[in-house]
């Protein structure tokens, strides 16, 4: 058992299999194996089977927490929002360091319009974490849906400093930048150096060219224009 941890911890998939189907022929039975069988089934996408093995150590080891953990990661990947609010709630007061728990919970109250508490667990986490940059993006996100724009580019050009090759934190930047007119040049400047750092980054490209022609500037619209039909040879463009 202790052994299927350590390779579920350095991603020997096949291994921990070994193990774990090594422990259920023996006949053990206890809730850790059958937690480890649902950590396998999530770290390989089954998302309904995770859940069918994390409910099942719930129903037998009502607080154990690893599985509240991962029930909450799996009803998320399930998009099943109110479900991962529910088991994270229970996990978090226990570990209310985990970043990856607190991202996930914060994230799921904004997809239930709960923006208000989610910018708060976010919040708190900042200080905590001061240069984490996915929780200055997400937290940005926050900001943005309570019409706090200005908070919301703050936060995302803190996340650039702090992580400046990071391609899609400056396609966040890019596209609230150009949501006023006084900063569309600034937006279209970080899309540019988006897709410098990824150009195969095509939603930057799209949000480059669809700004190009709101302002009018035919000739760099086109250009981008020309680039997505490059990367896409199976698209058809309107020609400007």
């Amino acid at each position: 058992m202790r052994r299927a941890l350590i390779r579920i911890s350095l991603d020997d998939l096949k291994g921990a299999e070994a193990d774990i189907n090594t422990l259920v022929q023996a006949g053990a039975n206890w809730p850790i194996v059958t937690h480890l069988q649902g950590v396998m089934s999530y770290q390989n996408q089954n998302y309904t089977q995770a859940q069918t093995h994390f409910l099942d150590v719930m129903s037998r080891a009502p607080e154990y927490l690893p599985s509240k953990l991962m029930l909450g990661l799996t009803y998320y990947n399930l998009k099943s929002y109110q479900n991962t609010v529910i088991y994270l709630e229970q996990y978090l007061p226990s570990n209310p360091t985990d970043v990856r728990a607190n991202l996930v919970y914060a994230t799921a109250l904004m997809r239930m319009d709960n923006v208000d508490e989610a910018v708060n667990v976010l919040t708190k986490l900042n200080k905590s974490r001061p240069d984490d940059f996915r929780v200055l993006s997400l937290l940005s996100n926050g900001y943005l849906q309570q019409g706090k724009q200005e908070k919301s580019i703050e936060m995302l050009n803190r996340a650039v400093y702090v992580k400046p090759d990071q391609a899609s934190t400056r396609l966040q930047l890019g596209a609230t930048l150009m949501r006023e007119a006084s900063t569309v040049s600034l937006g279209q400047k970080e899309l540019k150096k988006a897709l410098e750092l990824d150009p195969e980054l095509e939603k930057a490209e799209l949000t480059l060219f669809m700004s190009h022609m709101r302002q009018k500037e035919y000739a760099e619209a086109l250009q981008s224009a020309q680039r997505i039909e490059q990367a896409n040879s199976d698209l058809s463009l309107i020609h400007i």
